[in-house]
């Protein structure tokens, strides 16, 4: 999908907010502290230490009991796109999408979305031997640049994948709540510890999008694969039907365990192995979480 078609499908979508603001003086999110800030929240029972100035007289009159306005501060959060950019992104995924592009045009949706509402936003990419942190400065031009960077950095000769400490660095750099959106392979999230994962549920909001590859096996890919159970170039005589379905059946229960997984921590997963796929699945998680807001 070329630039310009992303900047008209991205009219039709917005990122769910953390807490949504009345006004939009400093951002578009609720600080979750309350106070005596900008925005109306909530009338709630005077309680012993309340701020005399806070009573809502009239609404006090009304209830026969004194009631407090309670306000909040709408604030720019940070929004950090995390992508893998391993050997394993060299893949190819269906409708001859490569992984790398798949985590590419994801990256960029994500990120002129944040760059929209303004967000700080920043983007990340890693193997196991690179770790580039790129800020995007909340200008669509330095973030097409690091997107350009990001479609360069998967190399077919590349190192393997290493995304955990892609979350401990986030982990220190970080250290509020914000957005996190990972887009990496399968077989590079299944290597994250579970410990890490719930840390990292605890502290953000956040999606992981999980890529996952054609097929290994197929006689129709004609560049040597990796495997994903043992990360080794898989050769052309090993390639057959009942490796076809050994892949497919690792794949499906591998996903569904890592999808239960971060379901029961907090975490949104959705999975792709397109540019399409991604789309009905990143509209569908849109929908929902616009349902619970």
């Amino acid at each position: 999908m070329t630039y310009l078609k992303r900047l008209q499908f991205r009219k039709g979508i917005n990122l769910p907010l953390v807490r949504r603001a009345y006004l939009s003086i400093t951002g578009k999110h609720l600080s979750i502290f309350k106070g005596s800030g900008l925005d109306f929240d909530e009338l709630r029972e005077y309680v012993p230490g309340d701020q005399i100035q806070s009573i809502d007289w009239k609404s006090s009159a009304r209830r026969g009991s004194l009631v407090v306005k309670n306000f909040e501060i709408s604030t720019i959060t940070d929004s950090v796109i995390l992508a893998d950019a391993s050997r394993l992104m060299f893949s190819q995924g269906q409708n001859n999408d490569k992984l790398i592009d798949i985590a590419v045009f994801a990256s960029s949706l994500i990120g002129l979305l944040s760059v929209d509402r303004g967000d700080k936003t920043t983007i990340l990419y890693s193997d196991k031997s690179r770790l580039i942190h790129e800020k995007t400065q909340n200008s669509q031009f330095t973030l097409n640049y690091s997107l350009h960077r990001l479609s360069k950095s998967a190399q077919y000769n590349g190192d393997g994948p290493d995304i955990s400490k892609s979350f401990n660095y986030i982990l220190q750099f970080w250290p509020k709540r914000m957005n996190l959106s990972v887009v990496a392979s399968l077989p590079t999230l299944l290597q994250v510890d579970k410990a890490l994962l719930a840390k990292i549920a605890i502290r953000y909001d956040t999606l992981i999008i999980g890529l996952v590859s054609k097929n290994p096996y197929s006689k129709t890919i004609k560049i040597p694969e990796y495997d994903i159970v043992n990360y080794r170039r898989i050769p052309a005589f090993l390639k057959s039907k009942s490796a076809y379905r050994k892949y497919n059946n690792f794949v499906f229960d591998k996903s569904s365990e890592l999808n239960n997984y971060l379901k029961s921590i907090g975490i949104h997963y959705i999975q792709a192995d397109s540019i399409a796929s991604f789309l009905k699945e990143f509209i569908s998680y849109i929908a929902r979480r616009k349902l619970t807001k």
